[in-house]
């Protein structure tokens, strides 16, 4: 008998802590917060690929000698990526 009280107290502490947990959770926004950082990181990963995209672009636009772009677009301005 002993086992099985302490069997149905260790789920009770269990069942307490995790709808306390859920109460602060919900108190201080934290799975909100959560949500939108999760937000943030995905639209942060969709830009640097994207800007991956247009460097990787420009570069090879250069390779070719098409600078013509960058040039009518920011006269006197020195190009982008320089020639070395």
């Amino acid at each position: 008998m002993e086992v099985v009280g302490v069997v149905i107290g260790i789920a009770v502490v269990i069942g307490l802590f995790w709808i306390g947990r859920e109460l602060l959770c919900w108190y201080w926004k934290i799975n909100e917060s959560l949500a939108m950082l999760t937000e943030v990181r995905t639209l942060m990963a969709r830009s640097v690929k994207a800007q991956e995209r247009i460097v990787d672009l420009l570069e090879a636009a250069q390779t070719m000698g098409n600078t013509s772009a960058q040039t009518d677009a920011a006269p006197g301005l020195p190009p982008m990526f320089p020639h070395n």
